[in-house]
């Protein structure tokens, strides 16, 4: 096979696999399925699992799933570590053993370099450093798991302090337990925006007490889901109407169904249904355009309502149930009647509740009713709060991780240099020298300056890795909405790249901070001194 011959395998199999990738699985069979990919609610804070428990200004939220996992995941790994090294004693070492010595000697090489060998860098900042390093590496990689920021509970979709997107859901099981996934039936649909009227309409289907007179106290026949319609030879708007309120009846005479394994939602019976021909053309009309074709051959009224010469003389407003007869206008009313008829002609699009509809076409009698227009569980509108979300794409995690550093910092300082190291910050000592030493004030004023850039660290630490692995996380989710199936692998590529500088960038800092802050800031001048006094004896 030439260059050439090869070149053009290889490139027919990249086309094979954006075509089944990138095109026929997200945009074509996961749509058909229902399943297709959403955009998820986007959210800063994380998201709760648990309101108002174990007390009232207590919630749980997904991050502490997060925390936990990486906790398991590093527990896991020294587990397994001492095993596969027999307690450290083996001399041979297996390849997981020589992983982890690989990375552990890595970090105290580097605890070595920066802080020195003494007693508390050995015992107290190394294990430090390397519990940092691995505990956020297990976190940043852990959320890269599958299922992880996928699979959660169903929240309904909120309205405030900003409407989120939300979706239906369809109901299925495994293993004999009910579960539901979000239903989008069309590529890069973004949802529908929750209202203050579908939150608590939702809510109180869950069950939440204080919205129950949000709850629907009927149900509708045709249970929330477009009903749609296929001309056969003669229909007409009227027939059409007729026929589904006929049906919207006959359905009420029957029994209530049990529409979830999981939620019960109690009704008082069927709602009372008629369809109108208006109702069907609205349903139909979009960009002020009417979608319903009329047969060939018939004759449509004309813009200024005259149509075919004035024969035609359609009353809308008599339109009855399919199979009772029409009454005719008296005499005396049949100019209204007919002008009445042709008005509404003209603002049904040219169409007349009698006009024979061409054969085959599809129209919609009513569209899906979602969100507060919904009397079913499954219409209303849904987000999904993670089980597991990962605990650095959580500013509060990020913040309190900071604070603990900044706080080891501090100590380790302060076990180094006593209340000495507190000079840094109030230099009393430039104070107290001013006079052999005028400049000194400078040094009192810089030191006012450290106050800020020491808390600064907070600030920096915090953000940076918050920042850094929060903008993966949306990044990921925004390219797999926009491309499907394939793409996003590569980002994925990227998250591990970024997952691990970031919890390095944060245990090196930690580290050099803490090595710089057990540094006194008077040791040349303590050494000049030193060294004078030598001299003069």
């Amino acid at each position: 096979m030439t260059t050439n011959q090869r070149g053009c395998v290889s490139l027919l199999g990249f086309l094979v696999f954006v075509f089944f990738g990138c095109i026929l699985f997200p945009f074509i069979l996961l749509p058909q399925a229902g399943t297709a990919v959403t955009l998820p609610v986007i959210s800063v804070p994380a998201e709760y699992y648990l309101k108002d428990w174990p007390s009232k200004d207590f919630t749980i939220v997904n991050s502490l799933g997060g925390a936990l996992m990486a906790t398991i995941i590093v527990l896991l790994i020294a587990v397994f570590a001492r095993r596969a090294s027999n307690n450290w004693t083996r001399e041979v070492p297996t390849r997981f053993q020589g992983m982890v010595e690989v990375i552990v000697g890595g970090l105290w090489g580097l605890t070595q370099s920066q802080a020195g060998n003494k007693p508390k860098v050995r015992n107290l900042l190394f294990p430090l450093v390397a519990s940092l390093f691995l505990y956020l590496l297990a976190g940043n990689w852990g959320k890269l798991l599958p299922g992880v920021e996928t699979v959660g509970v169903l929240h309904c979709a909120a309205y405030e302090p900003v409407a989120f997107n939300g979706f239906p859901v369809q109901e299925t099981s495994a293993f004999g337990r009910p579960y539901f996934v979000l239903r989008s039936e069309a590529p890069l649909n973004t949802g529908i925006a929750g209202t203050y009227e579908s939150y608590h309409r939702c809510e109180a289907m869950l069950g939440i007490t204080k919205y129950a007179k949000y709850l629907p106290t009927e149900l509708d026949p045709f249970l929330d889901k477009a009903v749609l319609h296929t001309v056969a030879e003669g229909d007409t708007l009227a027939s059409i109407a007729a026929k589904y309120t006929a049906q919207a009846q006959e359905i009420a005479q029957g029994e209530l169904p049990k529409l979830s394994e999981y939620v019960t939602v109690n009704y008082s019976g069927w709602q009372s249904l008629t369809f109108t021909p208006e109702m069907i053309v609205a349903a139909n009309t979009s960009g002020g355009t009417v979608n319903i074709k009329a047969a060939s051959g018939t004759a449509k009224p004309a813009e200024d309502g005259h149509g075919d010469g004035g024969h035609s003389k359609p009353n809308l407003n008599a339109i009855q149930a399919e199979g009772t007869a029409t009454p005719e206008p008296a005499h005396g009313d049949a100019h209204s009647e007919e002008t009445h008829g042709e008005a509404a002609a003209v603002a049904m699009g040219g169409l007349t509740a009698d006009t024979p509809l061409e054969v085959g076409q599809t129209i919609v009698v009513r569209p899906e009713r979602l969100g507060y227009d919904a009397t079913t569980f499954h219409n209303q509108l849904f987000t999904v709060a993670p089980f597991v979300r990962g605990m650095a794409t959580d500013l509060s995690f990020t913040l309190g991780l900071a604070i603990l550093a900044f706080l080891v910092i501090q100590a380790f300082g302060v076990s180094e240099l006593g209340l000495d190291y507190f000079q840094k910050f109030i230099n009393v000592r430039a104070i107290g020298n001013v006079g052999k030493k005028p400049l000194g004030v400078i040094d009192f004023v810089v030191g006012i300056f450290e106050i800020v850039s020491e808390l600064g660290k907070i600030i920096s630490l915090s953000f940076r890795l918050f920042g850094a692995i929060f903008a993966g996380t949306v990044l990921f989710a925004v390219i797999m909405f926009l491309t499907g199936t394939t793409i996003p692998a590569v980002i994925l590529l990227l998250e591990i790249i970024v997952g691990g500088a970031q919890a390095g960038v944060f245990a090196i800092l930690t580290l050099i901070f803490s090595a710089q802050a057990m540094v006194s800031h008077h040791h040349d001048e303590e050494h000049e001194h030193g060294e004078h006094a030598e001299a003069h004896h």
